[in-house]
């Protein structure tokens, strides 16, 4: 059997306010569903974070409902677990649940054995931090069935990342012949010998523009990525402030000619930044993108004295009679001590005019 593993779809999200970015998210589910139709795959394995908000708009529930029925009329069916966006911390009942109970989808977040043509679906919902060592009992009391298993999961592992790691590999039973993840939106695959198959993270459906479709009927469970066209692109510039203009030419060369305005950021770094100077050269970005984003790195400039010398008022007494004679030494040596005396200060500087000490 051939599946497809889909995640974090966050059907509602609508990054910056905007509502071509609300649109985007529809735009790839969308074309995810088709893909998976068009290859006449006939399970859809769905990891989690279905809805952006346990609330969602009614356009992101009619998205979820079409793409769903598509699915039926094709034959085809989605299992699916919630992640913690579609939980309210209410005691409610999930939005993607409905659907279920429905007859649309079909829940595996429960932890019981969902068998599909030999295939045997087994999942657990999003486990918050509270309730992690929960989570860990019930994977070790997880028995194994005959034929092959997929274990669906919505939780950060250490060994992806460590900073949202809440499990580690060490905590999964071994005897899955893929690990379908989702929660951590960078997609990756990795083998473990203490594991039978793969662990997967399909990632974002739109963050990371695509999903997997795995290969179930060899020994060995095969994974590919499919790469979605419908997903906005990001760009990120780092440029410097002396070569602007030049800069400005290569971004427009490499954001031209795509299916959507992308969004860019550019991060400018160099020296007495001039943030009107770098507005108006970006204008032509800026018209060619949906968002643009621009950042200044300022390069410290030194001064006069270059680094600071371990004598700072010997050289401030060198640099001032460089630049300004006898004057700036007579500053230097005689007026900065009696800055806090304006009267003092005063009859300092007119005796020394009487006495001809300026020179």
């Amino acid at each position: 059997m051939i599946i497809a593993h889909i995640s974090d779809t966050h059907l509602g999200a609508m990054p910056y306010g905007l509502k071509e970015r609300s649109d985007d998210f529809y735009d790839v589910f969308n074309e995810a569903i088709e893909i998976t139709i068009k290859d006449h795959i006939k399970v859809v394995v769905h990891s989690g974070d279905v809805f952006d908000s346990p609330k969602p708009p009614g356009l992101a529930v009619k998205n979820l409902y079409a793409g769903l029925k598509k699915l039926e009329n094709a034959g085809s069916k989605m299992l699916f677990i919630l992640g913690e966006h579609d939980i309210s911390r209410m005691k409610d009942v999930p939005y993607p649940l409905l659907l279920g109970e429905m007859g649309f989808a079909t829940y595996v977040g429960d932890g019981v054995s969902h068998e599909i043509e030999g295939i045997n679906f087994i999942g657990f919902s999003k486990h918050r931090k509270s309730e992690i060592d929960l989570l860990r009992n019930k994977l070790s009391e997880l028995k194994q069935n005959h034929g092959k298993n997929v274990l669906v999961l919505h939780q950060g592992l250490t060994e992806f990342n460590k900073y949202a790691g809440e499990i580690q590999i060490s905590d999964l039973p071994t005897w899955f012949d893929y690990y379908a993840m989702g929660h951590i939106h960078e997609p990756g695959i990795k083998k473990f010998s203490d594991l039978k198959g793969p662990v997967s993270y399909a990632g974002s459906v739109e963050a990371s523009a695509g999903f997997n479709v795995v290969d179930l009927s060899g020994d060995e469970a095969k994974v590919e990525r499919v790469n979605l066209e419908t997903a906005r692109k990001v760009f990120k510039f780092e440029i410097k402030y002396d070569e602007l203009q030049k800069q400005v030419e290569r971004i427009l060369k490499e954001i031209s000619g795509l299916r959507k305005k992308p969004i860019v950021t550019v991060v400018v770094s160099g020296k007495n930044i001039s943030r009107v100077i770098v507005s108006s050269a970006l204008r032509p970005v800026n018209e060619a993108s949906l968002l643009l984003q621009v950042k200044f790195e300022e390069e410290e400039t030194k001064g006069l004295m270059g680094e600071k010398p371990s004598d700072l008022k010997t050289e401030m007494l060198k640099q001032a009679e460089r630049i300004l004679g006898k004057v700036g030494v007579f500053a230097i040596e005689e007026l900065l001590p009696l800055a806090d005396d304006s009267e003092a200060m005063a009859n300092r500087l007119w005796e020394a005019f009487e006495n001809d000490e300026l020179g």
